[in-house]
């Protein structure tokens, strides 16, 4: 007969786990979402270069890092598994807009970005606790 507490301990080492996956699954979608923002960053600073010279030059080694971008996501494959529809998120549109909004907030005042990132806090945690529980 197995005793009360170790089922509770074996659903506590069980949600544990669950959670420790979804933080490293949520840093892992991150990190793509990251190595995307910094190859349009790249490709559209690109554009603003004149000097033709210097824009194939730059083109070379924007190559050579969207490799070793595409080689990182190859080793961090095997640790998760991208939903997919959760994969728009990494292409195109998205990405874009990511750019867009880390242009704005790159060069905003610390003090303004904590309390921006205070209030998306606020709001994700009333959110969840709205969908746990409606």
């Amino acid at each position: 007969m197995v005793h009360k507490s170790e089922i509770q301990s074996t659903e506590t080492i069980d949600a544990l786990r669950k959670e420790l996956k979804e933080n490293i699954s949520i840093h892992l979608f991150m990190g793509d979402t990251a190595l995307e923002l910094m190859k349009t960053c790249f490709t559209i600073g690109l554009r603003d270069i004149n000097n033709r010279e210097m824009q194939i030059r730059t083109g070379v080694v924007l190559n050579s890092v969207n490799r070793d971008l595409e080689r990182i996501r190859k080793i961090l494959s095997p640790l998760f598994t991208m939903k997919p529809e959760s994969e728009d998120h990494m292409k195109g549109d998205h990405s874009f807009e990511l750019y867009r909004l880390f242009r704005h907030f790159a060069f905003m005042p610390t003090d303004e970005l904590r309390e921006f990132n205070d209030g998306c806090e606020k709001a994700n945690q009333k959110s969840l606790k709205e969908q746990q529980h409606g």
